[in-house]
């Protein structure tokens, strides 16, 4: 993913915000997501999709210690996250997010509440099957004023735009070379015999 981020202005959205439009999304059946020709793309948790699909992570638990800085003492904290994705076409999706964070600064009492709302949207602009690639760009909007000041969420609003790309390997034959570069090179006879015998054929049996 290739994204930048952007100060906009405060915001006071409302945690209920969420819980609404989670409700809202839920009710369309999910769809299978990733397949482009024989290639599939898996979702991950540290990498944005590259496609647009209905999905639901519920939850995901994250834990980080900080540092003391200044007069900050050192903490830890803990977040509980949900997002949620839809489809509103074949190819444009949005998608919301919500944490509530847990908070424990060393030697104090822990602070609890909910992280800033995230909104986002995603328009897939490319697919091609045969050469099993797929492209994708979106934007992402951390809403600011909408959660709470105790576990330190911000006042102000931040845009990050971003471009998503997937590309599979399966165009390629065990040489290295493109399947219609090493079928002009070589008899039809020796080119099944190679193209037959390509380990590729079982990855993408696999997938």
């Amino acid at each position: 993913m290739i994204g930048k981020s952007f100060a906009a202005a405060p915001s006071s959205v409302p945690a209920a915000l969420f819980i609404l439009c989670t409700g809202s999304v839920v009710s369309g059946a999910a769809a299978g997501h990733g397949l482009v020709g024989k290639r599939f793309f898996p979702a991950t948790l540290t990498t944005e999709d590259p496609f647009v699909a209905d999905e639901l992570s519920l939850p995901t638990v994250s834990g980080r210690k900080m540092p003391a800085s200044g007069d900050e003492p050192a903490a830890t904290e803990t977040a509980f996250s949900a997002d949620i994705t839809k489809r509103v076409t074949e190819n444009f999706g949005i998608g919301f997010g919500a944490s509530y964070v847990k908070v424990k600064p060393s030697g104090e009492a822990a602070g609890r509440g909910f992280d800033n709302l995230e909104l986002g949207i995603k328009y897939q602009f490319y697919r091609n099957d045969e050469r099993e690639s797929i492209a994708s760009v979106g934007v992402d909007w951390d809403i600011g004023g909408s959660g709470s000041k105790r576990v330190g969420a911000e006042s102000f609003s931040t845009i990050t735009p971003g471009l998503f790309f997937g590309k599979g390997l399966g165009i390629f034959t065990s040489s290295g070379l493109p399947r219609s570069q090493a079928r002009l090179s070589k008899s039809p006879k020796m080119w099944q015999l190679e193209h037959d015998a390509s380990p590729l054929l079982e990855v993408l049996t696999a997938s």
